[in-house]
């Protein structure tokens, strides 16, 4: 199935997704809402890199050993962001930004459209 013009920084599978829950063709929609479902994407990939790194912090700090040195510390830490980010980014990673894009993005593209008010 073909979609048309996908921004570059909306993730195709995320599109699909939200055509069979809503719907609404993806093609069909105003730049305006297509715009606003690319920021909500980022939005929710960025909660689960957070939710991600969080768990891998916690999973650090469950040692029974050795006492890590600061630099160490701070090198696995780098790590950890870097891990988050790519499992939030990466297909399907753990399907909580999903999630939280479907949900969201229902609303986005069942809303009227705002008044443009940059007019008399």
């Amino acid at each position: 199935m073909t979609i048309g013009a996908i921004p570059p920084d909306l993730r195709e599978d995320f599109v699909h997704a939200l055509e069979a829950r809503t719907s609404v063709k993806f093609a069909e929609l105003p730049d305006e809402k297509k715009t606003e479902l690319a920021k909500l994407q980022s939005s929710a990939e960025s909660f689960e890199a957070i939710f991600v790194k969080g768990l891998l912090d916690q999973m650090r700090r469950v040692r029974f050993a050795e006492s890590p040195s600061p630099v160490r510390e701070m090198a696995e830490d780098m790590a950890h962001q870097a891990m988050a980010e790519q499992a939030a980014r990466g297909r399907p990673g753990l399907g909580l930004a999903r999630l939280v894009f479907l949900d969201t993005a229902q609303s986005v593209v069942r809303s009227e459209p705002r008044p443009d008010t940059t007019q008399p």
